[in-house]
């Protein structure tokens, strides 16, 4: 789990945890009732699979939702987007998709407008997998490579920020 998301903090709590608990101690208690000498009756058969199906559901919402959060999430990104620009910064996007730029606006409160030469923003944010596809490079004599940034992920969902050059 921890190769998946090497920056992934695990933390414990005690509420989800009590849920978790109750829901496996009720799930025994079915499956204790289930085999136990009672009246033969249609629907007894379908409690185990149906509750089990609940009661995996159920673990799965507790006890992985924090990883399944943080593997998903761009916080991280813009967590590390913020270390190199600083809060609140402008930013020109060029070739980001509709939920990488919802997700800077939300967790990094940066202002985002797009890629023009006339945009006086000091950082160029860009999806360097487009860049490439589309053959369509910030110019090299305005724009310094800054970072590139992955997303917790790694699954090919980098970014890659750009300072402007001051003449």
């Amino acid at each position: 789990v921890f190769k998946q998301a090497p920056d992934f903090q695990a933390t414990f709590d005690p509420t989800t945890f009590i849920v978790a608990l109750c829901a496996t101690l009720i799930w025994g208690w079915l499956v204790q009732w289930r085999v136990g000498r009672h009246q033969a009756a249609i629907w007894k058969s379908l409690v185990l699979p149906a509750s089990g199906a609940v009661w995996c559901w159920l673990l799965l919402m507790t006890l992985w939702m924090p990883l399944l959060d943080f593997v998903r999430s761009y916080q991280l990104v813009t967590e590390r987007v913020t270390a190199q620009v600083g809060p609140n910064a402008c930013l020109q996007v060029m070739d980001l998709e509709r939920d990488q730029i919802a997700a800077l606006q939300y967790h990094g409160g940066f202002r985002l407008t797009p890629a023009t030469p006339a945009s006086d923003c000091p950082w160029l944010i860009a999806d360097p997998e487009l860049l490439a596809q589309r053959r369509h490079q910030p110019d090299p004599a305005q724009w310094l490579s800054q970072a590139l940034i992955e997303r917790a992920s790694g699954k090919g969902d980098e970014f890659h920020l750009f300072r402007r050059i001051t003449p």
